[in-house]
């Protein structure tokens, strides 16, 4: 028995690695500046996340989560894994002194995907809705600059309702932040 699961468990590994490979590649072949940033990350299949994460070497994936978003859209699934990448390269898991760690992660979705909404790459293009467009805008005329140091700020002072607060996760939260 405990063959069998290990075997079935490195077909979802390899079926799951195949998958994040092919999106590294188109990722690389669109946005060549990023090559050197997109190989810098490896990939670990792990059971512990429903979604996929970065802790700033690997990124940590279920596989039934990658199947699926990749058989929905490709597209999503190169999308999310920029999301990843823009963590990385902001630093964003190294900078969460003295924050309130569930404002600070929101705050870091918000500017991620606002970078992503701002480039021009089709491999990255999502619709636009009304509600992000909307935000987007408030926070460009409220604090100028959309760091996240500044979206965390900006939300700091805000007193979110349980609503407010749930809605903008909603939005804006696409990976997990547990690593």
């Amino acid at each position: 028995m405990g063959e069998r699961k290990g075997t079935a468990q490195g077909a979802l590994n390899s079926l799951g690695l195949r998958i994040l490979n092919q999106a590294k590649i188109e990722l690389s072949l669109s946005m060549r500046y990023l090559s050197r940033a997109l190989d810098k990350l490896s990939f670990q299949m792990d059971f512990n996340t429903r979604r996929i994460g970065t802790e700033g070497e690997k990124i940590h994936f279920h596989p039934e989560f990658i199947f699926q978003l990749y058989v929905e859209s490709p597209q999503k699934l190169y999308r999310l894994y920029m999301h990843s990448l823009l963590h990385c390269l902001f630093r964003h898991m190294f900078k969460t002194e003295d924050k309130d760690t569930e404002l600070w992660n929101l705050a870091t979705d918000i500017q991620v995907e606002y970078v992503l909404d701002s480039m021009d790459v089709d491999l990255l293009r999502r619709p636009a809705y009304p509600f992000r467009e909307a935000y987007f805008h408030t926070l460009e005329k409220e604090i100028k600059v959309l760091s996240a140091e500044r979206i965390y700020a900006y939300l700091s002072e805000k007193t979110l309702s349980y609503e407010e607060k749930q809605r903008l996760t909603d939005e804006f939260v696409k990976d997990d932040h547990q690593f």
